[in-house]
């Protein structure tokens, strides 16, 4: 029972969160693109994916202390970094990361790190074969596979993983996958309790008001009404350096 947020941690990755086992939110990866120094064969900067920190921390702080009474009601799901393996190319074969690659996806996978740790939230780490396993027995585990899943287990949310852009299908994988983590880690406390069966998460009356889905109103836990405010330059680092107890 609570609150599970599932972590894509891609730069086309995505946060979803579920509330007793329901879909409430997705958000994809929050990004932003600086440039870079390398050029285009037209001779422009080529553009560099930047993990968008202070839009993380807006979408997670809601969910952390001291907004969130008791801290055990949530807990992140975030898939572990396999940075062995990068993808499969065009023949089916598994293509090992290159090292810039490796280096981009091992910071930004630190910083979602240390923004829940500083957020003060419970995560556990969960190799992508783990859950697949689970939540995906007897299907097909590739990012379509995932995809079809998502759309099975949450079909009141299925135009958030598919749907039509004219006449070509789009396959949202990433908020899939970031889903699918987040019920594994439901099905594994709230209902299996196989995770730690001496203190399992524990959950009050949460009860998310729907227009924070969309970045605004209030939200509302047990009797407790926060009202996120606008989100500044320094909004993020301030909380982080309060948490931290850091004046």
């Amino acid at each position: 029972m609570g609150i599970y947020i599932g972590i894509d941690p891609g730069f086309e990755g995505s946060l979803c969160v579920l509330d007793e086992g329901k879909l409430i939110a997705v958000y994809d990866m929050p990004v932003f693109k600086t440039e870079g120094t390398k050029k285009t064969p037209k001779g422009n900067l080529q553009k560099k994916t930047n993990l968008d920190m202070q839009g993380i921390i807006s979408i997670l702080a809601p969910f952390a202390h001291p907004h969130d009474i008791n801290n055990n009601n949530v807990h992140v799901c975030i898939e572990a970094l396999n940075a062995g393996v990068f993808a499969k190319s065009k023949n089916g074969e598994q293509r090992t990361m290159g090292v810039v690659s490796a280096f981009g996806m091992g910071k930004g996978w630190g910083q979602l790190l240390g923004i829940i740790a500083a957020l003060g939230i419970p995560y556990t780490e969960v190799h992508p074969a783990t859950w697949k396993a689970a939540v995906l027995a007897g299907m097909d585990k590739s990012k379509t596979g995932s995809v079809s899943r998502a759309c099975q287990l949450f079909p009141e949310k299925a135009h958030e993983f598919s749907y039509n852009r004219g006449k070509v299908q789009v396959h949202k994988d990433g908020r899939a996958e970031a889903a699918l983590m987040a019920f594994y880690l439901y099905r594994q406390t709230a209902v299996g309790n196989k995770l730690d069966p001496s203190n399992p998460p524990k959950a009050k009356n949460v009860n998310p008001d729907p227009n924070l889905i969309f970045g605004s109103g209030p939200i509302t836990f047990g009797k407790e009404i926060v009202v996120p405010k606008p989100l500044g330059v320094n909004m993020g680092q301030l909380k982080i350096l309060k948490i931290l107890g850091i004046p």
